[in-house]
């Protein structure tokens, strides 16, 4: 009977994968030092390429009461504007990647956001579904999976924070970006059930 669970033991062991931080330079928005609160500096985020209406803020108590995700700041895109980071990693294959961005409705100006992940021009992955509630945040989790023989290996890995309105601000806090590399999760998981049932069927056998 013990022979039967060995192998499923060692399916879960070798399953496992570590997650490994992609560098994300400036991703709290703190490198701009801010003295007072509701303080900006206007189209200056570090790090990142920005327009006219992006800015890092120092939001005011009144505007998060609970707080902020991380830090002091955050960046802030308004009026349609947007703003992004091509990072030095590139994608790769049997590779899925993880983006967890939060986002926060500063209240009286959020309307709407996109985040996306891209491969040079191509965007992987990109998310617009959050509706914070006023003076809070909520995090956005997108995933993608490079298969081989994606068209876009090798190419850099690019994050865009963006108002999708023709008005209003969206603030962006605590950037994060993982990698996994293995198999695609959802294949896995199938595998490890067919072989989990392989396993039953054959001690349903045994057992008669």
């Amino acid at each position: 009977m013990q022979r039967l669970f060995v192998p499923l033991l060692l399916l879960s062991s070798t399953g496992v994968a570590s997650a490994t931080a992609i560098s994300v330079l400036n991703p709290g928005f703190e490198s701009v030092t801010l003295a007072n609160p509701g303080d900006y500096s206007s189209t200056n985020i570090p790090g990142w390429v920005t327009n006219i209406n992006s800015s890092t803020f120092r939001p005011q108590t009144s505007d998060y009461p609970g707080g902020i995700p991380e830090g002091l700041n955050v960046a802030a895109v308004t009026n349609g504007d947007l703003t992004y980071q091509t990072l030095s990693a590139t994608l790769t294959a049997d590779t899925t990647y993880t983006l967890l961005v939060d986002v926060g409705n500063r209240p009286g100006f959020f309307h709407c956001y996109t985040v996306s992940l891209s491969a040079g021009s191509a965007v992987l992955v990109s998310d617009s579904s959050l509706s914070p509630a006023a003076g809070t945040f909520l995090t956005t989790t997108l995933s993608y999976y490079a298969a081989p023989g994606n068209a876009d290996l090798g190419q850099a890995l690019k994050i865009t924070l963006g108002d999708s309105g023709v008005s209003g601000q969206v603030n962006y806090d605590n950037v994060r970006l993982d990698a996994v590399t293995g198999p695609e999760p959802a294949s896995f998981v199938s595998f490890g059930s067919g072989i989990a049932a392989l396993f039953m069927f054959r001690r349903r056998v045994l057992m008669r």
